[in-house]
């Protein structure tokens, strides 16, 4: 995908962050986002625990990434309908995005990406990352939007947290805790006053 610094990034099969058209979160220069990265990647090292990391991008990145999220209105004519994963719904149009004070980023490594239960069995997925031999890293995520702990998610991460599968609230990810009972308290205060965004 790109290449910064000798670290080679690729996306996982779902993220969709730089497709012209997309929901949620949505970069807008993707050189300069792969560049903000690599650099946030290079400046700390120890960031990576067991292959995974949570890296916040300096505000510099602000203006080159839409915000996911938008408050939500009582007017259709704010939304836009659309196919997201195989579900359609109404998503904020994306003007109404709130302004991004924060970008973060889900990073794994490619061989904790590659042993994910998720992608494990997946021999297209492997096909595809190791189709060019010199990825590194792969991005899982990305986060842009309001200083707000605990938000974000969608109702499936918030599931697979409640669950103890992935906890999205742990720094890299867990899969030694369940969601707390403020943590899950957070989640629902912002889903009842924000939702997702959409071109």
């Amino acid at each position: 995908m790109q290449v910064a610094n000798a670290v080679k990034f690729e996306v996982s099969k779902v993220v969709r962050v730089f497709d012209r058209s997309t929901v949620g979160v949505k970069v807008h220069d993707h050189a300069k986002f792969i560049k903000f990265l690599s650099a946030s990647i290079a400046a700390n090292p120890s960031a990576f625990k067991r292959g995974k990391a949570n890296i916040v991008l300096p505000s510099e990145s602000h203006d080159i990434v839409s915000s996911g999220f938008g408050e939500r209105r009582n007017n259709e004519r704010y939304y836009v309908l659309r196919n997201y994963r195989g579900a359609f719904g109404a998503y904020l149009r994306r003007r109404y995005a709130l302004p991004v004070e924060v970008v973060s980023v889900i990073v794994y490594d490619v061989r904790t990406y590659l042993d994910d239960p998720n992608v494990y069995a997946d021999e297209t997925e492997h096909e595809r990352i190791y189709s060019d031999g010199e990825i590194s890293h792969v991005i899982m995520d990305v986060y842009a939007g309001p200083k707000v702990e605990n938000i974000g998610l969608t109702y499936e991460q918030y599931v697979k947290g409640l669950a103890g599968e992935i906890n999205p609230f742990i720094e890299g990810g867990s899969r030694d805790r369940l969601v707390t009972r403020d943590e899950a308290k957070a989640y629902i205060r912002f889903n009842q006053n924000y939702c997702s965004v959409a071109d």
